[in-house]
């Protein structure tokens, strides 16, 4: 959601396995497993082309300043083919490349964009987001952002969860949005649970904001029926 205005700005596709022994598995574990069993390149390709299919359909019902996000697994960013399957994406679905975002966690961005050119570059070169997934949980230096083709900075939660016990959070806080911002990048807030959490957050100037007091996990129908008409 955009901090200024409230407006939906991007949905993220997240994986949800419900195993009929243990139930509902949550995204991470399901990347886990896959990474684990040889399966992380086939259900990347499909959670790709599930969430340009997705979108294409939201911006055939009028939505054309949506984004989608896909998390993209430090295995998959070792793949050469990444580029050029990103773009096949796109190209099939006949969608403007601006309205796909792709988050990557921030030690595998350090990694994958610590040189140029490298799989962060080429992706960046097909004109697609990318974001910093959990920033400052991670071991970016502040150099190493700077070499990174990012278009937002998406920080870690801790960051938003103290802000009210102490003023050294809000400071702490504030120094890295004006840093994001000094990078040209959007800086998101991930985690708001309240909304003290959530007033803060926007008077530090993020610029969009993520979180349960935003909104919760919803299907694809769901989601249009519930933002569709903002």
């Amino acid at each position: 959601m955009w901090a200024d205005n409230g407006r939906v700005c991007c949905a993220e596709a997240l994986l949800r396995w419900r195993h009929p022994e243990h139930g509902p598995l949550p995204s991470q574990r399901v990347v886990r497993l896959a990474e684990r069993h040889g399966l992380m390149d086939a259900l990347g390709q499909w959670v790709l082309d599930e969430a340009c299919r997705q979108l294409r359909s939201w911006r055939d019902a009028g939505h054309r300043d949506w984004q989608v996000s896909v998390n993209l697994s430090a295995q998959q960013l070792a793949s050469p083919a990444l580029a050029d399957t990103v773009r096949q994406c796109l190209q099939q679905n006949d969608l403007p490349a601006a309205q796909l975002l792709l988050e990557i966690d921030e030690t595998s961005a350090v990694h994958a964009g610590a040189d140029a050119p490298g799989p962060l570059h080429a992706l960046a070169a097909l004109g697609v987001g990318i974001a910093i997934d959990n920033f400052g949980g991670g071991n970016a230096g502040l150099l190493q952002l700077r070499r990174l083709p990012a278009s937002r900075i998406l920080l870690h939660p801790a960051f938003v969860q103290p802000l009210e016990e102490r003023d050294e959070d809000a400071t702490l806080l504030a120094a890295v949005v004006t840093l994001g911002h000094a990078l040209d990048m959007e800086v998101g807030a991930k985690g708001i649970e309240n909304p003290r959490q959530r007033i803060h957050v926007e008077q530090l100037g993020c610029d969009q904001l993520q979180g349960h007091q935003i909104g919760r996990p919803a299907s694809a129908e769901q989601f249009i029926r519930l933002y569709g008409s903002h």
